[in-house]
C-alpha cells in the first residue's frame, strides 16, 4: 500500500511538473516569439529605411539572447531575470514596450499604487499572467488603452487588468476552456488556482474585457 501511494506521489508531482513546464513555455516564451515573427514579417515588407532595419535587427538579437536565457529559467524553475533586476512593475512596462515596439500599439496606463516585493514565487506567476495578457492584446483585441493597477497589503496582492478591445463572448470561451481549447486563459486560472488565488474575468463583444486577480 505504501509502495502504491509512493508511486501515485511521484506521478502527480511528475503531472503537475510536465503542466507546469507547459504552461511558461506557453506564457513566458511565447510573446517573444510572436514579437520576433512579426518583426520578420516587417522586415520582409520592404517598408523600412536601411537605419530603421538596422535597429530593428538589433531589437531581435536582443529577444533572441533573452529568449534563450528565459528558456534556461524556465527549464530550471527560476525566477526570471528581468523581475531579479527590475522588480515587477517595472519588468511589465518592459516587457509591454517589446511586444510593442513596432506596431501602433495601446496605451499602457500602470496605476500607481502601494505595492512591496513579494514571494518570487507569486511575482513570478503574474508576471506570466500579464504577459498573456498582453500578448492577447496584441494578437487579438485591437485595444487603444490598457489598465493596469498591483496593489499589495502585507502578503496579499490585488490586481486588475482592463482594456477597451472588440472583448468576445464569456460564455463561449468559458465553454472551450473547459474543454482545453483556449490555452492562454486556461493557464491564467490555472495559475491563479495553484496559488490559492481568486480569479474573475469579464468580457462582451466590444466591450473589452476585465481581469480582476487576489493572491
Amino acid at each position: 500500500m505504501a509502495k502504491a501511494q509512493l508511486l501515485e506521489s511521484v506521478n502527480d508531482t511528475q503531472t503537475h511538473e510536465r503542466s507546469r513546464f507547459a504552461k511558461d513555455i506557453h506564457d513566458g516564451l511565447g510573446g517573444m516569439l510572436s514579437s520576433l515573427s512579426t518583426y520578420i514579417s516587417i522586415l520582409k515588407s520592404g517598408l523600412l529605411s536601411p537605419e530603421e532595419q538596422n535597429s530593428m535587427l538589433s531589437e531581435m538579437q536582443n529577444i533572441v539572447n533573452d529568449t534563450a536565457q528565459e528558456a534556461k529559467n524556465i527549464a530550471n524553475n527560476q525566477v526570471p531575470d528581468i523581475i531579479r533586476k527590475f522588480g515587477l512593475k517595472e519588468s511589465i512596462r518592459y516587457q509591454f514596450e517589446r511586444i510593442f515596439l513596432t506596431c501602433k500599439g495601446p496605451e499602457l496606463i500602470m496605476h500607481d499604487g502601494s505595492y512591496t516585493e513579494q514571494d518570487p514565487e507569486r511575482e513570478t506567476a503574474l508576471y506570466r499572467i500579464v504577459n498573456e495578457l498582453m500578448n492577447n492584446a496584441f494578437k487579438y483585441s485591437r485595444a487603444t488603452k490598457i489598465d493596469i493597477s498591483i496593489c499589495s497589503s502585507g502578503n496579499k496582492i490585488q490586481f486588475t487588468y482592463q482594456d477597451n478591445g472588440i472583448g468576445f463572448d464569456m460564455e463561449q470561451i468559458m465553454e472551450r476552456i473547459k474543454t482545453k481549447q483556449v490555452s492562454g486563459l486556461r493557464n491564467i486560472r490555472e495559475r491563479v488556482h495553484s496559488l490559492g488565488g481568486k480569479l474573475s474575468m469579464g468580457s462582451a463583444p466590444q466591450k473589452g474585457m476585465v481581469v480582476e486577480i487576489e493572491i
